[in-house]
């Protein structure tokens, strides 16, 4: 179905059955911008990490504070 013949048979109904429509029209674009996001997200975080394993494997400097990750942390 074309957009053109979409537009036609929403002019057959009422303004709240194409409110109803417009709105769960929305509602999957929504959901289909946030997945990809997600996805993207994922995408770029896991290759930095898989870029910098190398580095953080040999390099002391990036972990020297992991040798704290045994102490107790308090705030003042």
């Amino acid at each position: 179905m074309t957009s053109r013949e979409i537009i036609n048979e929403m002019k057959q109904l009422s303004n709240a059955e194409r409110l109803a429509i417009v709105e769960e029209a929305t509602r999957l674009i929504r959901q289909e911008i946030a997945g990809s996001a997600e996805h993207v997200t994922k995408e770029c975080l896991t290759s930095a990490a898989k870029m910098l394993l190398h580095d953080y494997l040999s390099d002391e400097e990036l972990t020297v504070f992991t040798m704290l990750d045994g102490e107790e942390f308090r705030s003042a």
